[in-house]
């Protein structure tokens, strides 16, 4: 009475994942007039794993517009690596929809990985630089579940410290970083690189590089050779 039958409010959708399971959280499907009632689907890679279904809310009173619920009791096995989207639809008394789509989301058991690094670049590699140069460093990281996503490195006069650049995130392609480049302190002496990576789900990895890279001064020295790079 009183004017047109609504449906609930536009939803919002998220999610939480862990290693083993996923909660899907979603707000905004308030209905002030009537209860609602949920029902979710999961996708993967725009195929139906997980048909339509109704869900159980904690708080079924008129008004109510959260729910939390855990895929872990659904019948369907989750593989890592995969891309999976959880479709919500909340319905009123009336019949009336609204539906809610959370973005894509991995499974993930594992943090990256680093496969190589080293100082230079890969066709022209350093152990030495002279002092007013800069680092140059490439390297590359995969995570085979979820992919690779974020990376930062961090430069230090110790091994582990970050001193001279704290982590920075620098651009990678796929876990590939190529030209990655920091100036040093005009002094000899021995540089660390730290690297920080993480996927996709938010697993992380630290990387200490084991070996330095070493600035020298030629000054005064006739032995001052542009192998002095140790090319």
């Amino acid at each position: 009475p009183g004017g047109p039958c609504r449906p609930p409010n536009a939803p919002a959708v998220t999610f939480v994942a862990s290693p083993d399971n996923v909660t899907i959280c979603a707000s905004g499907f308030q209905d002030l007039e009537s209860r609602v009632r949920w029902a979710l689907a999961i996708v993967v890679a725009d195929t139906q794993l997980v048909p339509w279904h109704e869900v159980l809310q904690d708080d079924a009173a008129p008004g109510a517009g959260g729910l939390a619920v855990s895929l872990r009791a659904s019948n369907a096995t989750f593989l890592p690596g995969l891309p999976y989207t959880a479709r919500l639809r909340a319905t009123n008394a009336a019949g009336l929809s609204r539906f809610g789509q959370s973005v894509r989301f991995y499974l993930d058991t594992s943090p990256p990985v680093l496969v190589w690094f080293l100082f230079g670049t890969a066709a022209a590699q350093a152990k030495c630089v002279l002092v007013g140069e800069k680092l140059h460093a490439e390297w590359y990281f995969r995570d085979s579940e979820s992919g690779p996503e974020g990376c930062e490195w961090g430069i230090g006069t110790s091994f582990g410290a970050q001193d001279v650049l704290a982590y920075t995130t620098i651009a990678h392609e796929a876990g590939y970083v190529s030209g990655a480049q920091a100036a040093l302190p005009a002094v000899q002496g021995q540089y660390f690189v730290s690297l920080r990576m993480s996927n996709r789900v938010g697993l992380t990895t630290v990387h200490y590089v084991p070996h330095p890279l070493t600035v020298l001064s030629c000054a005064g020295e006739a032995t001052c050779a542009w192998d002095v790079k140790c090319m």
